[in-house]
C-alpha cells in the first residue's frame, strides 16, 4: 500500500546515512498553511461580546461600502463579498452563512393575502440581518463569508435548493469547515450563542 501512495521504500539512502521515510513531512502528514498560521489562535472565548443585545428593527442605515459610516459599522476589513477574518489572531472556525432569499413570489395559492404577509419586506429583512450581523460575527472573531443565495421569481420557491446551491458555491470558494443556514428574517439577540 505504501508503494502505491508514492511512498518508495521505509529507508532511505541520505549521505550515507539511513533515514526512515516514516519519520518525514509527507503528502498525507503535512499539515495546510493558511494565511495567517504564524499568528496565534484566536481565544476560544472572545473578550468582545457584549451578551444580550438590542436588535434594531426600524429606521436601518443604508451605508454606502467604502463610507466612513459603513467602516465604522463594519469594520475597514470587510471584504466585497461579505467576508471577514480577525486580524490579529488566527479564526479557530471558518464560517459560511447561507441564507435562501427571494424577495418577490409568484401569488398562485388561494392564500394570497396570507402569502403577502408572510413574505413582504424581505429586503427591509434583509437589510436589518446584515446590519447587526457582521458586527456580531466579527465579536465573536470568526473567519466568515455571508451567501445571499436568491431564486429567480419565475420559478416556485425552492429552500432546499437554494441551501443546496449555497453549500455547494461557497465549498469553491474557501475552505469553511462550518456552515450555518439561516433565514433572512431572524437575528440574534445574544451574541454568546
Amino acid at each position: 500500500m505504501r508503494t502505491s501512495l508514492g511512498f518508495e521504500h521505509d529507508l532511505e539512502q541520505q549521505e550515507g546515512n539511513a533515514v526512515d521515510v516514516s519519520e518525514k513531512p509527507s503528502v498525507m502528514t503535512r499539515k495546510l498553511k493558511s494565511l495567517n498560521e504564524d499568528e496565534e489562535l484566536c481565544p476560544k472565548e472572545s473578550p468582545y461580546l457584549l451578551g444580550p443585545l438590542y436588535v434594531k428593527q426600524k429606521d436601518i442605515p443604508d451605508l454606502e461600502a467604502g463610507s466612513t459610516e459603513f467602516e465604522e459599522r463594519f469594520s475597514a476589513n470587510l471584504e466585497v463579498g461579505g467576508k471577514w477574518r480577525p486580524r490579529g489572531c488566527r479564526a479557530r472556525t471558518k464560517l459560511a452563512v447561507i441564507i435562501p432569499y427571494r424577495q418577490v413570489i409568484n401569488h398562485k395559492h388561494v392564500m394570497d393575502v396570507f402569502l403577502q404577509f408572510i413574505f413582504r419586506n424581505r429586503e427591509a429583512h434583509l437589510k436589518m440581518f446584515l446590519y447587526h450581523m457582521h458586527p456580531i460575527l466579527q465579536r465573536q472573531l470568526l473567519d466568515y463569508q455571508i451567501f445571499v443565495i436568491e431564486q429567480s421569481e419565475k420559478e416556485d420557491f425552492n429552500r432546499g435548493a437554494l441551501m443546496n446551491i449555497g453549500y455547494k458555491e461557497a465549498l469553491k470558494r474557501y475552505d469553511f469547515n462550518c456552515f450555518a443556514i439561516h433565514d433572512v428574517d431572524l437575528v440574534p439577540e445574544d451574541d454568546r450563542y
